[in-house]
């Protein structure tokens, strides 16, 4: 490529720059002012540019790929390089040239102590990031044996980061973590390892969490494809494996590039508590495949593993959702009608007193309500914590065909000897029931005055003179045998009917 001599203001008397055809060609003319003023270490005109926010300063300039950053560090620019990053919002962790090398490493490399100070202490400059051939700030400088760099890293306890995860120092992890010098996120070696793959083949589960906390990352692999995992795995260290299985959700069949898995590593031990881990760890990998493959609604994996005999009825997350409350959730008729098939339960309810019949009548499945309601009997009158049926749950959330699905279904199994709402039932006198044999005298002479009414007419009785007339199959009862009215009622039980007409006094015998 052929350069181009540019002076960006006419008269300008400080030193030109060369940029390539290529830069020309790239960059805006806002981009190419900033660069010439920072090259030209003009600083009034740095901050006027980046004061009017025309340019972004975080690009790469020239053919190496160095930001304006850079171009500052390496010239030992202080001010300029403290209105980059202030004012211009520049990026300390820039690794945009060649040696993917950040603004820290080449500070440590020209040993500019004072540079190197500035970034560290006032910008919080990671100076664990390794450049492309693996080196970090702290090993450029001690192969360059700039002396007063590295004793402030060293005092600054950067470059004791590997030794602190290594010998399980835990407080000076923690230290350094807290001053934000270093992240766990960068390899610290030309192999790739991170912090994390340190801690895990030292199994420290302390350490191991507080990098996760900062965001090391559980799947990181170095050059040779291997996680933190395998670490733990080929060491045996089965607290570091547990908590990144069961806390973090890393596989333990995920491969390194020659293929091994945790699996396979842990294998290799005779040791009884790895041999129980590890059938543990897969019991719950299964579980947790099986939890996924119906959440993807993975009906080829789902088949797979029921066939293998795998339990439908486990409980899917913290909140004690069944396979079938997810299903539900996702609308997915197919898998519900499978995990039906394998035994799994309709009814059962989760920690919100939800069945899946609510969760389908919430989110408006029509055709899972349907099949769970006509297929395998689900109960709509469940009610959840809430105390709300599905009816009431679909009506909340305005699902208004549910709504008419469930009030058909609830219709349909009402008992059909108490529909509502009741008509008032009028009773007749035909309707009375027969007394029985040891009815009262009061019910003997109530059936006797309907025979009265029934029955030919008696013939008519002497005129006693005692008051109103008592027809004869009223008193007659004294002999039930003829008339077969029940037990034998005295005479006097008839005439004690109305006493105040007779006017006889007290009642007698």
């Amino acid at each position: 490529f052929f350069e181009i001599l540019l002076c960006a203001d006419e008269g300008s008397q400080t030193a030109p720059i060369y940029l390539t055809s290529m830069a020309m060609a790239t960059l805006t003319e806002h981009q190419i002012r900033l660069v010439d003023a920072v090259q030209s270490r003009d600083l009034g005109r740095v901050q006027e540019i980046l004061s009017s926010q025309v340019v972004d300063p975080n690009f790469p300039c020239n053919e190496d790929g160095d930001a304006p950053l850079h171009l500052a560090v390496r010239s030992g620019q202080l001010d300029i390089v403290r209105t980059l990053v202030e004012i211009g919002k520049a990026d300390v962790r820039a690794q945009y040239d060649r040696w993917r090398a950040a603004p820290i490493n080449v500070a440590a490399r020209r040993g500019y102590l004072q540079m190197v100070k500035l970034l560290v202490e006032e910008y919080k400059s990671p100076v664990d990031m390794p450049q492309k051939d693996g080196h970090t700030a702290m090993s450029l400088a001690e192969l360059y044996q700039h002396t007063e760099v590295i004793n402030l890293l060293q005092k600054l306890r950067v470059g004791g980061l590997a030794e602190a995860i290594t010998s399980g120092d835990f407080r000076k992890v923690r230290m350094i973590m807290e001053e934000g010098l270093c992240s766990p996120v960068y390899p610290i070696n030309p192999e790739g390892d991170t912090p994390l793959h340190l801690a895990a083949s030292a199994g420290h589960v302390q350490t191991v969490r507080l990098l996760i906390e900062n965001k090391a990352d559980v799947h990181a692999a170095n050059s040779a494809g291997c996680m933190p995992i395998h670490n733990a795995a080929r060491q045996a260290h089965t607290g570091v494996v547990e908590l990144l299985v069961e806390e973090f959700d890393v596989s333990i069949d995920a491969p390194q590039n020659d293929g091994q898995t945790a699996t396979e590593l842990l294998q290799r031990t005779r040791r009884r508590d790895v041999r129980e881990l590890l059938t543990q760890l897969q019991g719950r990998q299964k579980k947790s495949g099986l939890i996924s493959a119906v959440a993807q609604g993975d009906l080829p994996t789902l088949n797979s593993m029921l066939a293998g005999g795998i339990d439908v009825k486990i409980k899917a997350n913290k909140d004690d959702d069944t396979l079938v409350h997810i299903a539900a959730s996702k609308g997915d008729v197919e898998v519900v009608r499978l995990l039906m098939e394998k035994g799994a339960p309709v009814d059962e309810t989760n920690l919100h007193g939800e069945t899946p019949l609510h969760v389908a009548a919430k989110t408006g499945n029509l055709e899972v309500v349907s099949v769970l309601v006509k297929t395998y009997g689900a109960d709509i009158t469940t009610k959840q914590r809430g105390g709300l049926t599905p009816g009431a749950l679909a009506k909340q959330n305005k699902h208004v065909g549910v709504v008419l699905l469930l009030n058909t279904m609830g219709e349909k199994n009402a008992s059909p000897k108490a529909p509502y709402p009741m008509k008032p039932r009028i009773l007749r006198p035909e309707d009375a029931p027969r007394p029985s044999r040891h009815a009262t005298a009061s019910m003997s002479l109530l059936m006797a005055s309907r025979m009265e009414v029934e029955d030919p007419p008696p013939k008519k009785p002497q005129d006693t003179g005692l008051g109103p007339k008592t027809s004869k199959a009223a008193c007659t009862e004294e002999k039930p045998q003829e008339i077969g009215l029940g037990p034998k009622t005295s005479k006097a039980a008839c005439i004690e009917e109305k006493p105040q007409e007779i006017g006889l006094g007290p009642k007698t015998s």
